[in-house]
C-alpha cells in the first residue's frame, strides 16, 4: 500500500515528553512533484550523491521526501490530507526534527522508509527497470 505510520516520541518546548502518530505516503502526484523539484533527475541525482557520499544532497533530498510524504489521516481513513498549512506546520515541528534526525543517523533505514512510503506499483516498476 505504501503507507508508514510512526509513533514519534519527543520532548516539547516545555520539557514534556509527547508522542504523536504521524502518517507518510508518497502518491504518484507527490513523486511527480519530487521529480519536478530535481528537474526530472531525482533518481539519478540521488544515486550519484550516494556514490559520492554527498551528505548535503542526501540530507536535503531526505527532508524533501519526508515533507512531501507527510499527511494527516482523514477521519474515515480514506486519504491523507496534505495542505500547504499542514506541511508548513509539520516542517517546523519537533516531530519532524525527530524523524529526520532518526533517519539521518540511521542511513540503512532511509531506503527502507522510502520503499515503504512508495506505492507498490511504483516500486515494482522501478525494480523492473533496474533489472
Amino acid at each position: 500500500m505504501g503507507v508508514v505510520i510512526k509513533d514519534i516520541t519527543y520532548t516539547n518546548l516545555d520539557g514534556e515528553t509527547k508522542t504523536e502518530r504521524v502518517w507518510f505516503r508518497l502518491s504518484a502526484l507527490d513523486l511527480n512533484k519530487l521529480n519536478e523539484m530535481y528537474k526530472g533527475e531525482a533518481d539519478k541525482l540521488l544515486d550519484k550523491a550516494i556514490k559520492k557520499k554527498d551528505s548535503t544532497f542526501i540530507a536535503k533530498y531526505l527532508k524533501d521526501v519526508i515533507v512531501l510524504a507527510y499527511g494527516v489521516r482523514s477521519e474515515d481513513g480514506n486519504k491523507l490530507i496534505k495542505t500547504p498549512e499542514l506541511t508548513e506546520a509539520f516542517d517546523g515541528s519537533l516531530v519532524f526534527d525527530e524523524i529526520y534526525t532518526e533517519l539521518l543517523l540511521n542511513p540503512e533505514e532511509v531506503e527502507k522508509f522510502i520503499e515503504a512510503i512508495t506505492p507498490n506499483e511504483v516500486m515494482d516498476a522501478a525494480k523492473k527497470q533496474m533489472k
